[in-house]
Order: C-alpha cells, then sequence, then structure tokens
C-alpha cells in the first residue's frame, strides 16, 4: 500500500471524478518524471565534466526516478484488476499475480530511491568527514558495483508484497494472514523508508556542518582582509554548493513523503484509512512529486549541472549554426577556398 496508487478501492469507486483527477496528475507527473530526468542523464553523460563519482550517483537517482516514471504511467492506464478467469497457464497467473498486481516493480523502485539518497548523503559524509580516507580508497571500480546495491537491496526487500497476495478461484487478492504480520510490515516499512534515512541525513548534514563551519569561517575572513581568491576557497565553494544541492534534495524528500508514511504506519496499526479523503490524496501527491522535482533542484540550485546544461545546448547551436552556414556557402567559394589551402 505504502504511497499505494490510490486507485478507488472496491466498493468505493462511485467517485469517478477523483479517480479520472489521481489519473490526470500521474499523467503529468509521470510525463515530467520521465522528461526531468531523462534530461538529467542525457546531460551528465554528455558532458565530461560531470563525469564524477557523486554524479555517478545523481544520474543513478534520476535512472530510478525516470523508471519509476515509467511504471507510474504504466500501473494508473492499466486495469486496476487483472481478468484471470481466462489464463490456461496457471503458473503465469501466478507470477502475474506475485509481482505483478502486488505492484511490487513500482514499491521496489521507490525504495530504491530512497536507499540511492542515502548512498549519496554517505558519499558527502565520507568526503568531507573523512577526505584523506575519500581520496585514498574511492575509485570508480568501487564506486560502480556500490551504485547496484540500491537496487539489489530494494528489490529483495520489498519481496513481503508478494509475500501477502494470494492467489485463489481465479481472483488475486491481499491477504495479511493477521493483524500482527499486518503491523510488523507496517512497521518495518516505516523504519526502513522514513525513521532509519531521516535518522542518517540528520546524522551526516550535522556532522558535515560541524567539519566545514571552521573553514566557512576561514573563507569569509579571507573575504574581509581582501585576500586573494585561491583554488583552494574555489573548490570549497563548489564542494559547498553540492551540499546545498543535496541537503534540499534530502529535505524535499523528507516533504514529499512524511504524510504519506504515517499514514501507512497508522493504517498497518489498524487505523481506518478513507482511500477517497483529501488527506489522502493529498499525501500521495506529495509522495508522486519526489520522482520529478529533484531535476529541477539541480537546475536551480546545482553550478556544475547548470554549467553542464549551459555547455551541452550552446554545443548544440554552435552545431545547427555550423552547420546552417556551411549548407548556405556558394560552390564557388567553397572551390576558391579549397584552392587557396591547396596552394
Amino acid at each position: 500500500m505504502e504511497t499505494t496508487l490510490p486507485s478507488l478501492p472496491p466498493g468505493k469507486a462511485d467517485d469517478k471524478f477523483v479517480d479520472e483527477l489521481v489519473k490526470l496528475i500521474s499523467l503529468i507527473f509521470g510525463i515530467i518524471g520521465v522528461l526531468a530526468n531523462g534530461l538529467v542523464l542525457v546531460v551528465i553523460l554528455r558532458v565530461r565534466s560531470l563525469w564524477s563519482i557523486t554524479n555517478l550517483y545523481i544520474a543513478n537517482q534520476s535512472l530510478i526516478d525516470l523508471t519509476s516514471s515509467v511504471f507510474l504511467l504504466i500501473l494508473k492506464y492499466l486495469p486496476n484488476e487483472a481478468d484471470f478467469s481466462g489464463w490456461s497457464n496457471i503458473f503465469g497467473a501466478f507470477l502475474a499475480c506475485y509481482f505483478w498486481e502486488s505492484d511490487y516493480i513500482y514499491w521496489a523502485l521507490l525504495t530504491c530511491s530512497t536507499l540511492n539518497l542515502i548512498l549519496l548523503t554517505m558519499e558527502r559524509y565520507i568526503a568531507v568527514v573523512f577526505p584523506i580516507f575519500y581520496r585514498a580508497r574511492v575509485r570508480w571500480k568501487n564506486a560502480v558495483p556500490i551504485a547496484a546495491l540500491p537496487w539489489i537491496i530494494s528489490f529483495t526487500f520489498e519481496l513481503f508484497w508478494p509475500a501477502v497476495f494470494r492467489f485463489e478461484d481465479e481472483k488475486c487478492i491481499i491477504d495479511y494472514r493477521n493483524n500482527t504480520i499486518k503491523a510488523i510490515i507496517g512497521v518495518g516499512v516505516f523504519l526502513v523508508k522514513y525513521v532509519i534515512p531521516i535518522c542518517i541525513m540528520f546524522f551526516v548534514y550535522w556532522s558535515i556542518w560541524m567539519k566545514i563551519r571552521p573553514q566557512i569561517g576561514a573563507s569569509l575572513d579571507g573575504v574581509d582582509n581582501r585576500q586573494p581568491p585561491e583554488n583552494g576557497n574555489q573548490r570549497s565553494r563548489i564542494r559547498l554548493n553540492v551540499l546545498k544541492t543535496l541537503f534540499l534534495v534530502s529535505v524535499t524528500y523528507i516533504v514529499c513523503w512524511t504524510p504519506n508514511q504515517i499514514i501507512f504506519f497508522r493504517f498497518h496499526l489498524g487505523w481506518p484509512l478513507d482511500f477517497q479523503s483529501a488527506y489522502y490524496f493529498t499525501s500521495v501527491t506529495l509522495a508522486f512529486c519526489n520522482i520529478w522535482i529533484n531535476p529541477f533542484i539541480y537546475a536551480f540550485q546545482y553550478r556544475k549541472f547548470q554549467d553542464g546544461l549551459r555547455r551541452l545546448f550552446t554545443s548544440k547551436i554552435n552545431n545547427s549554426r555550423a552547420t546552417t552556414v556551411s549548407s548556405i556557402v556558394p560552390l564557388s567559394s567553397q572551390r576558391e577556398s579549397l584552392a587557396v589551402h591547396q596552394f
């Protein structure tokens, strides 16, 4: 359930307006997510100056969110409940029930996004608090396999969703077996996807702030004394800009997910939930925002990404102009130019 794709449950489908509004929002957010995260991937892949370990994990975040956006579009525009009555392949029906009808892939992608954000946060923590270790040990050969960990862990962790679904009488139904299992799932997900990530983010950014605060003070003193700028100060400003960007990403995650995670937690402890309530609808809408909002944070806050974006589009415009100019130069002029070069 979590951000459970808010299709109205059976017996409550009388409010078609809410259902259609959710589909419209999902369509808009899904398209924005695909385009925005796709742009981030293109910029990082095409601009060589952005090839860093930090940007590797940012690209991984965009890949996860882009995939989530695609699944959001797919899941919202397929029938809410599959009809298994005509299936001759029972094994295929079981797989479709446990791994598709349960929305297992979508929940795994959302968990993957959370874990990769923690990975991004920890990478900056090690780089700032333990710079010698970071420079000596952190390399591409170990950073790339680590980027795969959020995918592996999330798709393993979310296996509880297929486990609580049951295929019976040609129908796929959710069955927690008892309230104890339901409560354990609620508490476990709330801890793994909300409480623990927030605690890690708070600890990391507090530790980073305590580490860089003296350096910021020293930089300000240098400005007051009209000392000439140095490369070290420039690197510090770049590093601080990266930290501000990732801090905003973390705060955005907390804002987007807090309402829905609280609802999820309370629901699994027995709190009655109205799937058509304004509070639930708002919580789901906020949660969906998290799959497309990060690229806008990069565009408005992350200076290296801004430079990469500008460089990419500038090169495209220059190449287009060069192609246009070369195509309209008279043939005689081209021959004269060629004759001069040959001479």
